[in-house]
């Protein structure tokens, strides 16, 4: 931008030439334009940037709590089988006597 200012001063101190003056002036303001809108551009997109980061940071970090309760649930469903399993075991011996009256020992 500084380049386009430097450019074009001597052409204004030297005689006031409008048609170029002004076309001179709308190219430095555009180039300015361009330069100032790049740069909040810029700003915006770090900020999303930051953003979308701490979204995919809490959601990686809920997955990663989650996996662990399910493990902690399949281990225990795993922990109630065996028991089950051994009490089925304990009493596969046991035989009824469906003969026997009710309420007698």
């Amino acid at each position: 931008m500084l380049g386009l200012v430097i450019e074009y001063l001597p052409d204004v101190v030297k005689a006031f030439n409008p048609p170029r003056l002004v076309g001179g002036l709308l190219i430095t303001v555009g180039v300015a334009g361009e330069l100032i809108i790049g740069f909040l551009s810029s700003r915006i997109e770090t900020k999303v940037r930051e953003i979308n980061d701490s979204i995919i940071a809490d959601a990686l970090g809920r997955a990663a709590r989650a996996e662990e309760r399910i493990a902690e649930l399949n281990l225990s469903a795993e922990q109630e089988h065996l028991a089950r399993v051994k009490i089925e075991e304990k009493l596969a011996s046991r035989h009824f006597d469906e003969t026997a009256p009710v309420g007698t020992n």
